[in-house]
């Protein structure tokens, strides 16, 4: 099924389609890892990634998406992808929100409006523990591309 918007003749193109397609296999296969296990609530996490390292992680192993960070809905600080193209965003990472999602960024979209750039609480991504846990997250997204790719079939 082709998307259809009043507004857009197109609104999400299909090479961003697939990108996020890609994206979000990568998203869902994923490794649970807790980054410090002194964490106090270790024991009842699964993991600790962030919308922050996921974006990072998946910037560097993938062409044409580049990550931003600001705010989602105004009051969550947040991390989401634009693709090449300007005209989508995929969140892979969402607020609230079970599985990754693309949505367009088009100026007519009501979606547009819920991302917000702004780096002024962008200090935290500056300190060691958080560049130390972003290579980490960049490690194991290409573990999982590399394991993704030699399971399919020639």
């Amino acid at each position: 099924m082709r998307f259809y918007s009043l507004w857009m003749r197109d609104p999400i193109p299909p090479a961003d389609m697939e990108m996020f397609r890609r994206i979000t296999e990568v998203v869902q296969e994923l490794p649970d890892h807790l980054f410090d296990l002194g964490d106090r609530c270790a024991a009842e996490c699964v993991n600790r990634y962030s919308c922050h390292l996921i974006c990072r992680g998946i910037e560097a192993h993938v062409k044409g998406v580049y990550a931003k960070d600001g705010y989602f809905h105004r009051r969550h600080q947040h991390s989401w992808l634009v693709s090449r193209s300007g005209r989508s965003i995929i969140d892979a990472y969402p607020v609230a929100a079970a599985a990754p999602f693309i949505v367009s960024s088009d100026r007519a979209s009501p979606w547009a409006e819920l991302y917000r750039i702004d780096t002024v609480y962008s200090g935290m991504f500056y300190t060691d523990i958080f560049r130390a846990n972003v290579a980490t997250t960049i490690h194991l997204i290409g573990e999982t591309i590399e394991r993704l790719a030699r399971s399919r079939p020639s």
